[in-house]
């Protein structure tokens, strides 16, 4: 389990196929490029969630 943002946690796993060609990254791009679409979906994901709003009199 890791956790990118604060209250933000998920699994993820990954597939890779054998028969694909081997690419160099540093390890920070290859953190980018995997964590990156991570956190856009969940940003979209919150976005599209409704949320109760509290009132008070």
């Amino acid at each position: 389990m890791a956790s990118v943002r604060p209250g933000r946690e998920g699994e993820v796993s990954l597939e890779i196929e054998p028969e694909l060609s081997a690419v160099r990254l540093s390890q920070r791009h290859m953190v980018q490029v995997l964590v990156n679409p991570l956190l856009n979906a969940a940003d979209a994901v919150e976005a599209a969630t409704p949320r109760a709003a509290r009132t008070s009199r």
